[in-house]
């Protein structure tokens, strides 16, 4: 489909390109964010999120939120940010937006930037 779009001249050059952006694992960053525990802990941090989320719901159909509230989702909302500067920073812009991972990785990032605006807008 992406030859389809971009041409088979373009698709040749985007992937000699994004060969040439290994990754640097002798970068500290780099090591710890394609490390497995990385994951393991940005996943946990994505479901006690979810459970956090069902939290809110939950007090959002009785009275207002208590203000502790508010202040767990703030937290949450820091890590997600940091943990997305961490991957963009271990993995570099151009192969963070560029690489195999790319639509993914530009999710995250709206979701993230999205979550940070409606959290510190409050």
């Amino acid at each position: 489909k992406t030859s389809s779009v971009l041409g088979p001249g373009l698709v040749k050059a985007r992937t000699l390109h994004l060969q040439r952006l290994e990754l640097d694992i002798s970068n500290p960053i780099s090591a710890l964010v394609n490390h497995k525990l990385f994951d393991a802990c940005s996943a946990a941090l994505l479901l006690t999120n979810s459970l956090f989320i069902g939290v809110q719901v939950e007090y959002s159909f009785g009275t207002a939120n208590p203000p502790v509230l508010d202040v767990i989702d703030a937290c949450f909302t820091v890590a997600f940010i940091i943990e997305l500067l961490l991957r963009m920073r271990g993995t570099g812009l151009a192969l963070f937006f560029l690489g195999s991972d790319w639509a993914w990785n530009l999710f995250d990032f709206l979701i993230v930037a999205m979550s940070s605006f409606d959290t510190f807008a409050k």
